[in-house]
């Protein structure tokens, strides 16, 4: 009997010295965490005058509104703001910045009137009403920024690169861009007014109408009438 329980004892003993070394050896390890996706910084600068307040974002689903998980940020009161974004998504999608009845235009004061502004993918650097007409007529006809930017600059006659932040400039053509931004944005936000009843309706589609789609449809109707807008600057 003495000899039966001996050879017990020392089965669990074995046991257990098997459970323990079991144990030691999951507990001991170490969990490796997922590496970090490298992050590139992309400096953004909004304006019509510098706008405060305005919320940036990479728009990579292409909605027009900044949405959560989407690279984002808000600007200071110069306009500034810097985005940490995916490098694999770096150059890949539209700047979009939100300007909402919280933000301040440094040149024109307090916005009264909500409006979006945006930029193409391979031009983040400056956000404003003259770059919106680029990444418009890209969104609408896949042309590159560059062929874009030449349609926009034909149609209107500016003589300096419409991806230039023109509140730095002094020049006559720096100012006629300045002219021409503030233009668009004042014809964006009455049409936004006028238009503002429809959003929460039903098209004809069944998709309910956003704020997004009608700025989407302000800022293509815009390209059609830069001629007209052009006629109204020039006439005293």
């Amino acid at each position: 009997m003495t000899n039966k329980l001996e050879k017990l004892a020392l089965a669990f003993a074995g046991a257990a010295m098997l459970t323990l070394a079991g144990c030691g050896g999951g507990g001991g390890g170490t969990s490796v965490s997922p590496p970090t996706a490298a992050k590139t910084s992309v400096p953004v600068t909004v304006i019509d005058g510098a706008i405060k307040n305005a919320t940036v974002c990479l728009d990579k689903n292409l909605n027009g509104i900044c949405d959560s998980g989407e690279p984002s940020g808000k600007t200071d009161a110069a306009g500034n703001v810097t985005l940490q974004v995916p490098t694999e998504d770096a150059g890949k999608y539209p700047i979009l910045a939100v300007v909402g009845t919280d933000a301040v235009d440094a040149d024109h004061g307090p916005v009264t009137t909500p409006f979006t502004l945006q930029a193409p993918a391979d031009k983040t650097a400056v956000v404003s009403p003259l770059t919106t007409l680029v990444q418009t007529l890209i969104a609408s006809t896949g042309a590159t920024s560059a062929q874009a930017e030449a349609s926009v600059k034909a149609q209107t006659g500016l003589n300096v690169s419409l991806f230039a932040d023109f509140t730095k400039g002094s020049t006559a053509d720096s100012q006629a861009a300045g002219t021409l931004a503030r233009m668009v944005v004042v014809t964006t936000q009455q049409q936004s007014s006028l238009l503002a009843g429809a959003v929460g309706t039903t098209a004809m589609d069944g998709a309910v109408i956003r704020q997004a789609d009608l700025d989407k449809i302000i800022q293509n109707k815009l390209l059609e009438i830069l001629p007209a807008l052009l006629t109204a600057l020039a006439d005293p």
